[in-house]
């Protein structure tokens, strides 16, 4: 009996079939790094978005005709009216620990932009100190979310 075409035909299966496990492992890992992105991407659209809906809450509370205790009450509310504190909590948890403690970092910035402004409604202090270190903040946030995705 002669085994070289089956011997043949076994090898061929074999190489066929470790091809195809080989292509499916790779096309799985591509998909599976690809969600990852897409969820961390998610995270961070979420994270600023809250951000950015509470800064104009904040700033359109500066410059509202209500009095001065609705103005202030305003401002406060801003933060736990658009998630913030929510959305940073799962940003922290997800991202890398760089780009958390930049995102710590802008919260606090913008816990202080909303202070100045009720301190603000009170007195005559100037907020415009408080709004920069918290743009600044956003910014370098934004620089190294940007590097994390790889955009």
């Amino acid at each position: 009996m002669d085994w070289a075409p089956a011997v043949s035909t076994a090898l061929g299966a074999l190489i066929g079939v470790s091809a195809t496990l080989l292509a499916d492992r790779a096309h799985w890992k591509r998909d599976t790094t690809e969600r990852g992105q897409d969820a961390t991407r998610a995270l961070f659209i979420g994270f600023l978005t809250a951000m950015s809906h509470a800064r104009t809450q904040i700033w359109t509370a500066s410059i509202s005709d209500d009095d001065a205790n609705q103005r202030a009450r305003t401002a406060r509310d801003a933060l736990q009216d658009h998630d913030v504190f929510t959305k940073l909590n799962e940003l922290v948890l997800c991202a890398s620990p760089h780009t958390a403690d930049l995102a710590l970092e802008a919260g606090r910035r913008l816990v202080d932009y909303r202070d100045a402004i009720v301190a603000a409604t009170r007195d005559d202090t100037d907020p415009e100190p408080s709004r920069s270190a918290y743009l600044v903040a956003r910014g370098a946030l934004i620089t190294v979310m940007r590097e994390e995705l790889g955009s």
